[in-house]
């Protein structure tokens, strides 16, 4: 059992786009199986989604919907205090992530190099990702273990709870991996580049 006391997270942040590929039914399944074996754990934790929305299909434009619908209908979840992230900024974005009383969750089921690992290191983030991908080789080798789960919601859950009941004294921040300088600038510039294009993108809807 743990209390609210002895925990250093306060709140799980899925930190991703809202859509299947990134695994948000993922951290929900992981959720039921954590509040099962350790009811009293998500009394005190908060669960926000960082990211923004997506239709799900034809029929459903909302997949922000679809997972407050399968929280109201969880008997395990139902009573979590749930929260919706949809209108941040780049900056608002990495300042949330950065607090170290959130544990941010990226429960992707494919990808890439994606930019919210690359975030979550640069800044100092307490994550957690899956091990799909590119992602690992992101990683320092030696900080893999700390930070990686198998895409399943067993492993997922078992990933949230060492995290919950970590201390201050456990925590410590993942680093980058030790890539060959021109593979990092490669890196960087890739994701430089996203966020200009996005920051771009976001200017041209506002005019």
């Amino acid at each position: 059992r743990i209390e609210k006391s002895t925990s250093v997270i306060n709140e799980i942040v899925f930190f991703g786009r809202l859509e299947m590929r990134k695994g948000p039914l993922l951290l929900i399944e992981a959720l039921e199986q954590l509040s099962k074996k350790h009811r009293s754990m998500m009394k005190h934790i908060k669960v926000s989604f960082l990211g923004r929305d997506t239709p799900v299909d034809e029929w459903n434009p909302s997949y922000k919907e679809k997972i407050r619908q399968d929280f109201l209908s969880s008997t395990n979840l139902k009573n979590v205090n749930l929260s919706f992230l949809d209108n941040f900024d780049r900056d608002q974005a990495i300042s949330y992530i950065s607090d170290p009383h959130r544990l941010i969750v990226i429960p992707s089921l494919t990808e890439n190099l994606p930019g919210t690992v690359y975030e979550s290191i640069e800044f100092g983030a307490n994550f957690i990702a899956a091990d799909v991908g590119g992602i690992k080789e992101m990683i320092h080798p030696d900080d893999a273990d700390r930070c990686l789960f198998q895409p399943l919601p067993l492993s997922l859950a078992s990933k949230l709870h060492e995290k919950i009941v970590e201390t201050h004294k456990d925590i410590k921040p993942v680093r980058h991996s030790e890539t060959p300088a021109s593979i990092r600038s490669d890196i960087i510039a890739f994701h430089k580049q996203i966020h200009q294009q996005s920051s771009q993108n976001s200017f041209r809807r506002r005019k």
